[in-house]
């Protein structure tokens, strides 16, 4: 699995060529959420998230689409 450039993943386009983002990327990118918040926001199940070994990870076009955040999709 190659790492991904999570400090270069900056717009919406960008997140969703990826099938899978960390939980901190997501939550920049989509909800403007800082680092905290996000792990938080996935805590609480307002970001679903599938583990992956010991990581979390966000299935970025059904969550993006299940929160209503993809452009021109109506929730």
């Amino acid at each position: 699995m190659s790492k991904i450039p999570s400090n270069e993943i900056t717009t919406r386009e960008q997140a969703l060529q990826y099938a899978t983002l960390p939980v901190t990327v997501f939550g920049r990118v989509f909800l403007d959420l800082s680092r905290n918040a996000s792990y938080a926001a996935a805590a609480r199940g307002d970001i679903k998230t599938l583990k992956m070994g010991r990581l979390r990870r966000v299935p970025v076009a059904q969550e993006a689409k299940r929160l209503g955040l993809l452009q021109g999709e109506s929730a």
